[in-house]
């Protein structure tokens, strides 16, 4: 739970690092389908850390609940997840 946290202030930061210099420095015009975006110019990579930390999260919650959820949903309950079969 704790990294999950860690991933969410993460993700509020680069938010606020993203709008700060696109208010800053201004952004990047795109045209994608005929619809005019102003992109910031942060790169992608600033997004990698909180999306590792999440999928931390994910796996963390997923291994975590079985053994909670499993007994308590039965036999006539499948689990379609491979990964927790």
């Amino acid at each position: 739970m704790m990294v999950g946290v860690v991933s969410m202030v993460l993700m509020g930061v680069v938010e606020m690092v993203r709008k700060y210099d696109l208010r800053v420095h201004g952004g990047i015009e795109q045209d994608v389908g005929g619809v005019h975006y102003i992109a910031s110019r942060v790169s992608l990579f600033w997004q990698t850390p909180q999306f590792l930390l999440a999928g931390v999260a994910e796996a963390f919650t997923l291994v975590s609940g079985k053994p909670i959820s499993s007994p308590v949903s039965g036999k006539s309950l499948p689990i379609n997840s491979p990964s927790l079969g």
